[in-house]
């Protein structure tokens, strides 16, 4: 992509702006048609997709291959993605609730990305005619001229522009309120000016030195980031983070020392709002009737047995083991006493076998003297006597031998019988050693194999808990499923005033027909695509005093993979004023509403 090219793409763009400023300008103080989007305070007019609708025609007419993600078409079920491609990022006018109201702080803004990286960004109010533009690495510019923030470092010296956005949940807004009390204590001031590319232009020109917010989209910020970023400012994730443009969070100051700051105070702002989304408040409570506070008990117990049964499983592996483990040390041990009583036995035949020899050469030398003295056939019967009572003992010494011998071997056989056939291990002798060797080594291969089997049961059972915990902690905390989507619609059904007149308060929130059944309360939801978008419809009951009523809820997902509202309704069981249909919230035409096209 070359210089040309971008310079053709900004004066495209240029003049597409021109013409939209004009049709902005004249619908400032005419009557508008109103509508929400995904809130009360997130306001949508007849001009904001207007005037999407001309610059994309003007750009896709110059530019066919290019890509569009829109504020407007994307709140209407067109799909987008944010890839390599050029990306033309489009917010048609940004502060749709000042241009409502009047109130002269909107802004047309225009991103070019190439390969996720923005190379243009204009940011043009009608209503003051202040252009801000800026392409990479070219400088930033307020209608031609060169700006430059503040260079501020010091906090205490600073003004902070943020923002309450249009999330009008009770514990956000609380949370946002505490945190912007921390900030104020610490800043010469603070200021919501509506207009996210513009604050981050007031930050570029150094009218502000600082800007902060959470929850805002690509197309709010991603040309005033360009913007921002030529005229010096440092740009981040609130977290300390690289700053990425589908996270929808954004810190912009004036020096990087300013940043570090502000990012010290927001990341107790971060985990304040964690803690938060995990609390359940009274009111969603009494709406569930006890529902969730069953399903949190189930969850602690799934999770403590799941631990126990893991521990248990853990310790019985530990303990077949040791007990394994010692046995072969008993049977060595035990092999090795018996090997010694033989061997101790063997060396005390093999003395008492000398010993006898010894004795009967010293008989002999004894009778060799006596020869000398006794004469003639004395001395010849005497001799045969004691030579015979000599070959006697030496015969009857032989034959214990012999026995002790035999009874040795005999014991020595039954050992190696015994051993053979139960416990498998080494016999003494030496022409069985290699037998003994390779019974040893498959004893240790299959407990090898079985240790093995018995960790992979455990991390199995790990895994499946895991997975186990997530679906149901997702299914009872996330905003994306059904009983998400239920809790959120129930409050705003509760807090509609229409709604608390028509049924008389206080009011009962319940998912069956009837209040007191036993059934437990999962909401009735039906998941479907439409138009290649995920949508889903579910249904809850309501009772008051002088009513009840059914609630049908509509909800589609967006560019970023959030549901969306399309409506919700309530559909009394008898006339109130006139009707019997209650809009709480509705993005779609009115025909499309009505008891025969919703099939309540």
């Amino acid at each position: 992509m070359t210089q040309h090219d971008i310079d053709l793409y900004y004066r495209t763009i240029l003049d597409g702006i021109g013409t939209a400023g004009k049709l902005v300008r004249e619908g400032f103080t005419a009557t508008k048609q109103v509508k929400t989007k995904e809130g009360a305070a997130d306001l949508l007019t007849e001009y904001d997709q207007r005037v999407e609708e001309i610059l994309i025609d003007r750009l896709r007419e110059s530019f066919p291959a290019h890509k569009f993600i829109g504020e407007e078409s994307t709140a209407l079920g067109t799909k987008s993605s944010f890839t390599d491609d050029p990306t033309w990022i489009i917010d048609p006018i940004d502060g749709t609730t000042n241009f409502v109201h009047g109130f002269p702080f909107i802004a047309i803004s225009v991103a070019l990305a190439i390969s996720k990286q923005v190379v243009l960004g204009i940011v043009y109010n009608p209503i003051t005619d202040q252009l801000y533009s800026a392409i990479r690495g070219r400088g930033a510019f307020r209608n031609g001229q060169i700006i430059k923030c503040s260079g501020q470092k010091s906090l205490s010296l600073s003004q902070i522009l943020g923002e309450y956005g249009p999330n009008r949940d009770p514990a956000i807004l609380d949370t946002k309120c505490k945190t912007l009390e921390t900030i104020v204590e610490k800043v010469h001031s603070i200021r919501a000016m509506g207009s996210a590319a513009l604050n981050l232009c007031l930050v570029a020109e150094g009218s502000c030195d600082a800007y902060f917010e959470y929850g805002v989209h690509i197309w709010d910020y991603a040309a005033g980031d360009l913007i921002a970023r030529e005229a010096g400012a440092y740009t981040c994730d609130p977290s300390g983070a690289p700053l990425n443009l589908i996270h929808r969070r954004v810190l912009c100051a004036a020096t990087k020392e300013l940043a570090e700051q502000m990012i010290k105070l927001y990341l107790i702002f971060a985990i304040i709002s964690i803690t938060i989304s995990f609390v359940v408040s009274d009111s969603c409570r009494d709406q569930s009737n006890g529902t969730s506070t069953i399903k949190t008990w189930i969850i602690v117990i799934s999770v403590v047995g799941g631990v126990v049964l893991i521990g248990i499983i853990a310790v019985v592996c530990c303990i077949c083991k040791k007990c394994k483990a010692h046995s072969m040390a008993s049977e060595r041990k035990r092999d090795a006493e018996n090997d010694q009583r033989m061997e101790e036995r063997r060396v005390a035949a093999e003395n008492r076998s000398a010993e006898r020899l010894r004795a009967a050469d010293a008989v002999r030398m004894k009778y060799g003297i006596l020869k000398e003295k006794y004469g003639g056939n004395d001395y010849e019967l005497h001799f045969i006597v004691k030579q015979f009572h000599s070959q006697w003992r030496s015969s009857l010494f032989r034959n214990i031998a012999f026995i002790n011998q035999r009874r040795l071997a005999t014991s020595a056989q039954e050992k190696k019988t015994s051993k053979s056939k139960q416990h498998n291990t080494l016999v003494e002798s030496k022409t069985t050693d290699t037998h003994g060797e390779v019974a040893t080594f498959t004893e240790k291969a299959q407990q090898a194999a079985k240790d093995t089997g018995y960790s992979l049961v455990v991390v199995a059972g790990v895994a499946a808990l895991g997975g186990l915990c997530y679906l149901v902690l997702h299914e009872l905390y996330s905003r994306e499923t059904p009983n998400g989507i239920y809790k959120e619609a129930s409050k705003m059904c509760l807090a509609n005033t229409d709604v608390q007149d028509a049924l008389g308060t206080p009011i009962m929130v319940h998912t069956t027909p009837q209040i007191g059944s036993m059934r437990i309360n999962n909401v009735r939801a039906k998941m479907f695509d439409e138009k290649g978008h995920r949508s889903m419809t579910l249904a809850f009951y309501l009772t008051g005093k002088e009513r009840s009523g059914v609630v049908a809820v509509t909800v589609q997902k967006n560019i970023s993979n959030k549901f969306v509202y399309d409506y919700i309704i309530v559909q009394l069981d008898r006339p109130w004023r006139g009707r019997n249909i209650i809009q709480v919230h509705q993005n779609l035409d009115p025909a499309k509403t009505t008891p025969q096209a919703l099939d309540i």
